[in-house]
């Protein structure tokens, strides 16, 4: 039986998604598990639908492989290897299936608001990357095929953060964060909008800066199909979640806490009403 797995993971918990040697990556642990336990019918035909870089995190990437025994009882068992990882659909596949050929991908950046200012003029600069071009000066991929195709690019806001949420059936390597680093230098005021023009038409070789990879998610791969999530699973990763993100709403409340009292216009600490309670 071949098994395709959704599952995602904290990558700052990881060097990467791709196996690498001496270096502790998604793949990696994955793998080592799966043989450790006797879970994989054949080590090679492993594959994974979507690689990101260290920092990066995911919600919905997808592995496959083949194996004899049940979906849920796999599951179960790599739940218990990371607080850093959490598997939760899954989905019996075709002996030939390959993760890496999916309908659509679909990745968030969180971009802060202070690095930008007017939305308007973000939604308009990023306009000019949805089609289909080539984006060999928004990539760290060389030797390849560099045209691809961004589906839409929607802008939104969250508190203090601009929500990029980039639609796609393929991405090079680097490029979201080449294309985020290159809008944040022209709402600075470091290029003109006539630069990424002239880079998505090759009339000019530029080396873009990368945003950050911490506020990157790879939120999901999507095919002609559906994942399947049983109650037992649903039980079993709503236990980790509150064992693992329980403290969050505390670290949210100093957070939300020291902003207030950092934008705070009362000339005496702590006389306002938000401060007092």
């Amino acid at each position: 039986m071949r098994l395709a797995i959704k599952f995602g993971y904290d990558g700052n918990a990881f060097h990467g998604s791709q196996r690498q040697k001496n270096s502790i990556t998604v793949e990696g642990k994955i793998l080592k598990f799966l043989v450790e336990n006797n879970l994989l019918a054949s080590e090679h035909k492993f594959q994974c639908a979507s690689r990101t870089d260290a920092g990066v995190s995911a919600l919905g990437n997808v592995i496959a492989f083949n194996t004899t025994e049940r979906a849920e009882k796999i599951l179960g068992m790599l739940n218990t290897m990371s607080d850093d990882m959490w598997f939760y659909g899954f989905a019996e596949v075709n002996a030939k299936f390959n993760p890496r050929r999916a309908r659509e991908r679909w990745y968030r950046y969180f971009l802060a608001v202070h690095k930008c200012g007017n939305e308007d003029a973000l939604k308009k600069i990023l306009g000019m990357f949805t089609g289909r071009h080539d984006f060999a000066n928004f990539t760290r991929n060389k030797g390849v095929n560099t045209v691809r195709e961004l589906y839409r690019i929607d802008v939104s806001r969250m508190e203090d953060f601009y929500v990029l949420d980039f639609y796609g059936n393929s991405f090079l390597w680097g490029m979201i964060r080449k294309i985020v680093g290159a809008a944040e230098y022209v709402m600075a005021g470091k290029y003109s909008a006539n630069t990424i023009a002239d880079a998505l038409a090759q009339k000019i070789r530029i080396d873009f800066p990368m945003a950050e990879p911490q506020y990157l998610i790879l939120m999901d791969v999507r095919y002609d199909f559906e994942f399947m999530v049983s109650n037992t699973i649903k039980r079993q990763l709503q236990r980790k979640i509150e064992r693992t993100f329980g403290n969050l709403v505390v670290k949210n409340e100093i957070e939300r806490g020291l902003k207030h009292r950092l934008s705070c216009t009362s000339s005496t600490e702590g006389n306002c009403n938000p401060c007092k309670q």
